[in-house]
């Protein structure tokens, strides 16, 4: 407790390491690309029924 009073981190790094893979930019990127092709399969879907 003393270090966290003293300005230092109080997570571990395994924690900092967790909270990256779930929220980083990496994350932001791999939901982007998920998001693209399932719009993707519900345009092609979508088109396909007006043919």
């Amino acid at each position: 407790f003393a270090d966290f009073v003293e300005g230092s981190s109080h997570l571990t790094p395994n924690e900092v390491s967790v909270h990256e893979q779930e929220y980083g930019l990496g994350s932001i990127i791999a939901q982007d690309e998920l998001y693209e092709e399932t719009s993707t399969e519900e345009e092609e879907d979508s088109d396909s029924r007006y043919i």
